[in-house]
């Protein structure tokens, strides 16, 4: 089985887009953040669904919008606007809501640690074997060397496209 492990700031939705839709709709200023169908780009949708009609790839959400809701209520809200969501990785760190777990340095002091999503993805992939094959679209890089061999990089201003070079002339690196 193939995984698609699915960011959602920066990949279903952007900075052009937030312009243009802030600018277009009273309705958005309104529901933006409590709604997801009023948070992310329906051209971005599309493109995601293509992709996996092409691949046959399960979504697994790796995006931080997965920490909180249960996956029954993620699973609906995601039909919605059209994804089939399959599964999401781990929330990582006190009460299962945040990705950050404590330590103490060498003089006992506690800190916190962002707990990089790469972790909880190669965690995820250990704990499902039925994947065979994945791929991540994130905007922000905080994976090891061999999932970059797995990454397709978005740029945050521009986000799901079918144009690495539209990408690049924003200014942003995009690796696939």
């Amino acid at each position: 089985m193939k995984a698609i492990f699915l960011d959602i700031d920066g990949v279903l939705n952007s900075g052009q887009w937030f312009r243009k839709v802030r600018s277009t709709s009273w309705k958005w200023r309104q529901m933006a953040g409590k709604y997801l169908s009023y948070s992310v780009d329906k051209k971005a949708i599309k493109l995601l669904n293509e992709i996996i009609e092409a691949t046959d790839a399960k979504i697994v959400l790796s995006s931080s919008w997965r920490l909180g809701p249960p996956l029954v209520t993620l699973k609906v809200q995601f039909k919605e606007i059209g994804i089939d969501l399959y599964d999401k990785t781990p929330c990582w760190g006190e009460l299962g809501i945040t990705d950050w777990e404590s330590y103490k340095d060498e003089s006992g002091q506690e800190h916190l640690r962002v707990i990089p999503r790469g972790d909880i993805i190669a965690k995820y992939l250990e704990e499902h074997p039925e994947f065979t094959s994945y791929v991540i679209l994130d905007d922000v890089d905080q994976f090891n060397e061999e999932q970059h061999n797995h990454l397709v990089f978005t740029d945050r201003e521009v986000g799901l496209t079918t144009s690495r070079s539209e990408e690049r002339r924003v200014g942003k690196e995009c690796r696939s």
